[in-house]
């Protein structure tokens, strides 16, 4: 975990912090007590701070450097700052991995980096760029260095890839195809836009492609494990630290329609319709989410496996668990694709 992640971190807090009344908010991550315009820190896990809000309303990098500078998000730096040349770096690798270092060192990537820490809002493309430099010089050292000699390292990675099994392989999958079309034609947006054969999770095309590009999909396995790895640091952090509950994560209505889990699970979701709220006082319009819902039907059928191990990949590291859209577990406004949201219907599950 680094800065930039810790700061996109603070802008989710800050997207939810008040209402222009003055809401009261209590973070279970570090205990952030918010209070009009004011952030207090108790001194459970550091002396007592105070953050003027006032400057703040709009989410940005900027302020999420000043809850930084005032230590309010020190848990989070566990593993430090892969980018910043620190001490301590969240991928192993970078300590003896020369091209990397120089890579971090170099004047023009040091630049790099000042322009996106200091832009006004968070360049999610130029921040991947980035780190994809990075981590595609810290992954040829991983191969070369541990998974060609069978290293203690390497062992740990395929243990990993062997607990996560066919899911794993299935994400790293799309995640390669994905880049291998969009590279070419950037227009394709996710699986739906691939060319028809890829687009069946059980077809030749697809189990030719991971095979011949067995190293790039293992890419996204091993940046899978680094990602376990860090949350798995952050979740021990918060034990140390004392936090009773430690990590409050979030499980999500439904996935990407264009992502792995719609690729991997078609007969499970209704990949036809979209999850949303119908018309009210709020938005006359209603809402329109555009997330394919699970279908209870074959929820029954499969006996609810898909939202079993979502459940249970959630709760790995988390001390409590939001689940968002809770009522989902008892129903989903349906709205056919192409439809307005007035257009919806209420769908229920058993």
């Amino acid at each position: 975990l680094n800065n930039h992640f810790c700061q996109s971190v603070a802008e989710l807090v800050f997207a939810f912090w008040t209402t222009p009344h003055g809401s009261r908010l209590i973070a279970v991550i570090h205990l952030l007590v918010i209070a009009g315009d004011r952030i207090i820190l108790p001194p459970l896990a550091a002396p007592a701070l105070s953050v003027d809000l006032k400057s703040l309303r709009k989410p940005s990098i900027a302020a999420a450097r000043s809850l930084l500078e005032a230590g309010l998000f020190d848990a989070w730096l566990l593993a430090a700052d892969t980018f910043s040349g620190q001490e301590r770096q969240a991928i192993d690798e970078l300590r003896d991995c020369e091209p990397a270092q120089q890579c971090l060192r170099a004047p023009r990537f040091q630049g790099r980096l000042a322009a996106l820490r200091e832009a006004p809002l968070v360049d999610y493309a130029g921040v991947r760029e980035a780190k994809f430099e990075l981590l595609e010089l810290l992954y040829a050292h991983f191969r070369s260095r541990h998974l060609e000699h069978g290293s203690t390292r390497a062992q740990q990675f395929r243990a990993y890839q062997a607990a996560r099994g066919a899911a794993l392989r299935r994400h790293a999958l799309v995640e390669a195809l994905q880049e291998h079309f969009h590279r070419a034609d950037p227009a394709v947006w996710g699986w739906p836009a691939w060319p028809a054969p890829y687009r069946d999770p059980a077809g030749e095309a697809a189990a030719r492609f991971a095979e011949e590009r067995l190293e790039r999909v293992e890419l996204f396995e091993y940046l899978q494990w680094q990602a376990e790895r860090q949350l798995a640091r952050a979740a021990e952090r918060c034990a140390a630290l004392g936090m009773a509950l430690g990590l409050y994560l979030d499980l999500a209505v439904s996935v990407d329609g264009a992502g792995s889990d719609a690729w991997a699970q078609q007969d499970v979701y209704a990949l036809g319709a979209s999850v949303g709220a119908p018309p009210d006082d709020f938005n006359l319009k209603g809402q329109d989410w555009g997330l394919p819902p699970l279908r209870p039907d074959r929820l029954r059928t499969t006996r609810y496996a898909l939202y079993a191990a979502a459940l249970r990949e959630a709760m790995t590291h988390a001390g409590a668990l939001r689940i968002d859209h809770v009522m989902g577990l008892m129903r989903l406004y349906w709205i056919p694709r192409g439809a307005g949201a007035e257009s919806g219907a209420y769908v229920h599950y058993e």
